[in-house]
């Protein structure tokens, strides 16, 4: 494909005229390619663009690829010209072009060529930058008008930590200027969308969904890692197919099928659907029931035990801090509740109330992988909290998101979230660490009993 040097990225400031009738949808898909998981990213924007072309749906993406030293340095990968940066696309479905070579993708071969109109070169935009985000999604609400809008994010993500690094900048997006984004965007273009994707690992987390609680109607991500991009495609046939049998499909419906579909991909192990509207509900249940929790007089290793028996999504990564710790909230909840060791009957009727909120319309659809059901290792609600029971202890931390944030940022990173502000959550935390010294004599403890 021939790509012409004068291709120049129109400010939104100055953004073109709306092209053509409202559609159905529009759908702005924010590919974070710059970085490690570039080839995953460029397989869903090749098998997205397989079934990209609708009359009743706008498709439009910005794909950003790495540089070939730091997405695949041993080989030469040769798809669409190998080239590197980042380019603004109106998705459409094209013929096989004269690129002898295949990708395998999830719906198959594909050949290895992108087919869909280039709008904007944007060379070496920072996608880790909220300004490029917004000059995105203005441009695309502005020119391409719907009566729905869907936004899908795709890049790594770290839960409360943030999420889409640059690894040429080595920076990435907070919460806190992911929320800020869309606020803007919303000011400019009078447009909310309905839903917003995080189409990234761990980002089903209640901090997360608190601080991105303003940027649309329904909130979908996963609690668990995504080994691939979610299946945009197999949601658009699906969506697509309904539209010909002359249905509309309304904004709870689009985000229903792309769990559903989810959950029929093996590499998604988890995924949820959450109400936004409901965090009115959701906020003030978890500060009571961080209130009752600082306030009761049970054990604190009873509550520790609970703790650590609570079904998390990290834990074949034990080591890899603060992953490990993001603890699904509904299952902690239901073991409070049920705990025979646990007396207080306020702190268990929290418990009770915050499971219950959980079900009451919170999660509108969930999907989860056929084991995760079967493995009898707890329940999966849709949303996890994080819960260390070695509080912010940095010594244990051995893993740094990808991008500019230290090990001695994330209490303060913590600390600082609204979810943490209007909930209280991080004296939960502090009062159940364990303390050095306690740990340490657990350790003494464990490595008698190993080594003697």
């Amino acid at each position: 494909m021939n790509i012409s040097n004068n291709i120049q990225f129109n400010s939104t400031s100055k953004a073109s005229p709306a092209t053509g009738k409202q559609k159905d949808w529009t759908v702005l898909l924010y590919m974070n390619g710059n970085n490690d998981i570039e080839g995953d990213i460029l397989k869903g924007f090749l098998t997205t663009e397989e079934t990209a072309q609708h009359d009743k749906i706008n498709m439009l993406a910005q794909l950003g690829r790495a540089p070939q030293y730091v997405a695949h340095p041993t080989y030469k990968d040769e798809i669409d010209g190998d080239w590197g940066g980042v380019r603004r696309y109106v998705m459409k479905k094209g013929e096989n072009g004269d690129n002898p070579r295949e990708v395998w993708t999830s719906l198959g071969k594909h050949d290895a060529e992108i087919d869909s109109e280039i709008t904007a070169d944007l060379g070496k935009a920072d996608m880790s930058s909220p300004d490029t985000l917004q000059d995105f999604l203005e441009w695309g609400m502005k020119k391409y008008p719907a009566k729905h809008y869907m936004v899908v994010l795709a890049g790594h993500g770290a839960g409360f930590l943030g999420a889409l690094p640059d690894y040429k900048s080595k920076k990435h997006m907070s919460l806190r200027e992911i929320s800020d984004t869309f606020e803007e965007v919303q000011k400019n273009t009078e447009i909310k969308p309905d839903i917003v994707v995080m189409d990234a690992c761990l980002m089903a987390q209640g901090e997360a969904a608190v601080e991105l609680q303003n940027t649309g109607k329904y909130y979908i991500a996963s609690e668990d890692y995504n080994y691939n991009c979610l299946p945009m495609q197999k949601t658009l046939m699906e969506v697509e197919k309904r539209m010909d049998q002359g249905k509309d499909i309304t904004p709870e419906e689009m985000a229903g099928i792309l769990v559903e579909q989810s959950g029929k991909f093996r590499d998604v192990p988890t995924i949820s659907s959450i109400n936004m509207e409901k965090m009115t509900q959701f906020i003030p249940a978890v500060k009571d029931l961080a209130d009752k929790l600082l306030n009761t007089n049970t054990n604190p290793d009873t509550i520790r035990d609970i703790i650590k028996s609570t079904r998390g999504f990290a834990e074949n990564d034990n080591n890899v801090k603060p992953y490990s710790d993001y603890k699904d909230l509904k299952d902690l909840a239901l073991r409070i509740a049920g705990s025979k060791n646990i007396k207080d009957p306020d702190l268990k009727k929290s418990a009770s109330h915050m499971a219950d909120v959980m079900n009451s319309g919170l999660i509108t659809d969930e999907a989860h992988a056929k084991e995760l059901d079967e493995d009898g290792r707890g329940e999966i609600s849709g949303l996890t909290v994080y819960i260390p029971t070695g509080g912010f202890d940095y010594d244990d931390y051995n893993f740094i998101f990808p991008g500019n944030t230290n090990k001695s940022e994330y209490e303060g990173i913590y600390r600082s979230l609204e979810f943490t502000r209007k909930t209280g959550w991080d004296k939960v935390i502090d009062k159940y660490a364990e303390s050095a010294k306690k740990k340490s004599r657990r350790e003494d403890v464990l490595n008698k009993l190993i080594f003697d």
